[in-house]
């Protein structure tokens, strides 16, 4: 029991010819409608690379020049700080030198034949010279800590608010 009749095999292959035939006309057609859409895409895909080419070089550049000029920046305020601090402390150096030599010894000469009364308080004049340059040396020495700082941090204003 067939229930197809029967066709021959040329029938098929020229009902298969007119169904290639007309899908192949249908994609040309659809070619040809599409060819200028995707031509306009492609221009305009062509035109943002090329755009945003030029803005990564323009953003690279300026990059660049923004970075020479805080290079610059922090070269000028490193000698600032350099000239500000030599300056420093030659004027602290002048102004304790002239300090040292006023003050004298801090100890007065002991009285006329007085090996140590017991109204006074006696020390090495030696020892309390020493101890008292040594506290005078570590007070020198944060002071001179404390400008250091405030002329860095002067400078770092100065840089970052050109």
């Amino acid at each position: 029991m067939n229930f197809l009749p029967s066709i021959s095999l040329a029938r098929i292959a020229v009902y298969a010819a007119i169904v290639l035939a007309i899908f192949g006309a249908g994609a040309y057609a659809e070619h040809k409608r599409m060819q200028p859409k995707l031509d306009k895409v492609t221009n305009e895909y062509n035109q943002f690379k090329g755009g945003v080419a030029a803005l990564g070089q323009a953003a690279k550049t300026a990059a660049a020049k923004k970075a020479l000029e805080d290079l610059k920046a922090k070269e000028r305020a490193d000698e600032n700080a350099k000239r500000n601090t030599d300056r420093n402390r030659t004027d602290i150096a002048r102004v304790r030198d002239a300090a040292d030599r006023a003050r004298g010894s801090g100890v007065p000469a002991a009285p006329p034949g007085s090996a140590c009364p017991a109204a006074w308080v006696c020390f090495d004049a030696a020892a309390y010279e020493r101890a008292t340059g040594e506290r005078r040396a570590e007070v020198r020495r944060i002071a001179d800590k404390g400008t250091q700082v405030e002329i860095d941090h002067n400078e770092a204003i100065d840089w970052a608010n050109p």
